[in-house]
């Protein structure tokens, strides 16, 4: 799956510093925080703020925020073509006639609709291996650690979620969704902390994104493609679903999928759950847009959608 990376980093290199206690944390040496006006319902998270907010700075008059992850495409239009639901006589992804269940293309939590089937292993073990993964990212989600200053030195360990939003040339803003009492209490008071947020993971996403271009790509054609490249996803997906260790060159390129990624800021039309585009600037050639959200680059070299 061919793509270009924009060059966007998931954090700002110049607003943390390694975390020698837990690798799985970047500490942030100033961040701002905030807090939901009100308190989510029980069981719900409070909605993330839109992206593309604007911010004044000393070095551009106007800065627009940007998601870790994205490229942003909000004011460029493209041709679209809806894609109908389609289903096959097998599972698109291990080729199993058996088990066959609806899939929704993208999940139900990015826009989607049903759009086909595939076999009970394929939907449920690699959704809930990868979808959650991406349908944070679509928020920018991170987990939040921080710890008390004290004159003993940092203690008391609070967890919150966060939706992440990075500005050129300034801190993270973290928009809280979540998190337990003694956190929340502890932003509003301004006390002294010591903040570090868990770094994402861009493999899970990707697997998700391979999927559902793979999908939305056949769904387009009509037909379950047999040449080298559709084989070799299926080969990955089926990998990733039974557990199955992958190289590290492979892993890697699955992880760098999530740079593909577009983000559609309010779209000026309803293009359904899965649409074909003409390149819209940000990525070569042709692409999907999802749910009316994200855009995926079209998976296949071979095989081309006018073919």
């Amino acid at each position: 799956m061919a793509v270009t990376s924009r060059g966007h980093r998931w954090w700002d290199d110049s607003c943390v510093s390694e975390f020698p206690r837990d690798s799985r944390y970047q500490r942030v040496d100033e961040v701002a925080f905030v807090l939901p006006q009100l308190a989510p319902r029980k069981g719900r998270k409070a909605p993330s703020p839109a992206l593309g907010v604007q911010i004044e700075n000393a070095e551009a008059k106007e800065v627009e925020a940007r998601h870790p992850g994205f490229c942003r495409d909000g004011r460029r239009t493209s041709e679209a073509w809806v894609i109908k639901r389609h289903d096959f006589d097998v599972c698109p992804i291990c080729l199993s006639p058996d088990d066959l269940t609806e899939e929704h293309v993208p999940m139900r939590a990015l826009g989607g609709k049903v759009m086909t089937r595939t076999c009970k292993k394929c939907n449920n073990q690699l959704g809930s291996y990868s979808e959650a993964a991406l349908s944070a990212l679509a928020v920018g989600e991170v987990v939040v650690r921080a710890e008390s200053q004290s004159r003993e030195g940092f203690q008391g360990i609070r967890k919150a979620t966060a939706a992440l939003r990075q500005v050129p040339f300034g801190v993270p803003t973290m928009h809280v969704t979540s998190g337990d009492p003694e956190m929340l209490a502890a932003v509003s008071s301004g006390e002294p902390l010591d903040v570090r947020y868990r770094l994402i993971d861009p493999f899970p996403s990707g697997v998700a994104i391979l999927k559902y271009a793979y999908l939305a790509a056949c769904l387009w054609l009509e037909e379950i493609p047999f040449n080298s490249e559709a084989e070799s996803f299926r080969e990955v997906l089926v990998s990733v679903r039974d557990g199955v260790e992958l190289s590290d060159d492979v892993h890697r390129a699955i992880g760098h999928l999530v740079q593909s990624l577009v983000l559609v800021e309010s779209p000026s039309h309803d293009v359904g759950s899965v649409a074909l585009i003409k390149s819209m600037g940000t990525g070569p050639g042709w692409g999907f847009v999802l749910g009316g959200r994200l855009v995926v680059p079209w998976p296949f070299s071979e095989v081309l959608p006018t073919t």
